[in-house]
């Protein structure tokens, strides 16, 4: 038997080319190979980013909830669309939208397919988070 995890590495294991078919005594087996681990943590299926937040019975004006809110992407007032807009910008020049992962919500039948990580740099995103507050914290509805 060939362990998955070893003192100093990792190897990766294509469960679509050879699917898990058993969980045994030791391990588990797939059809290439059985493998002898210590734990097994299965990590498919979850809804991340928006999903925790979703599964809050989070309510707002009128009583809408964040999850019909949200239906078609994290997104409320004109600032957040722009927000929405150049966060999607910044991930087409990767191959993250092109993926079919769960950063794109495709895990997850029916969930719109936005990227909403920024990945375009801690400096730009606390160089735009600067000029929001500068200018009043444009695109923010503040009362007290």
């Amino acid at each position: 038997m060939r362990p998955i995890l070893r003192s100093r590495s990792v190897a990766l294991i294509d469960a679509r080319a050879t699917p898990i078919q058993e969980i045994t005594p030791a391990g588990l087996r797939t059809s290439g190979a059985e493998y002898e681990l210590d734990s097994i943590v299965f990590a498919t299926g979850y809804d991340a980013m928006t999903g925790a937040l979703c599964n809050i019975d989070i309510r707002g004006r009128g009583g809408t909830s964040l999850q019909q809110k949200w239906s078609t992407g994290p997104r409320t007032v004109d600032a957040e669309n722009a927000w929405v807009a150049h966060v999607s910008e910044v991930a087409n020049y990767t191959l993250f939208p092109r993926a079919n992962s769960w950063y794109m919500g495709a895990n997850i039948p029916g969930k719109p397919r936005v990227f909403m990580p920024y990945i375009g740099g801690a400096g730009v995103y606390r160089q735009k988070c600067a000029e929001i507050a500068a200018n009043g914290y444009e695109g923010f509805a503040l009362s007290a």
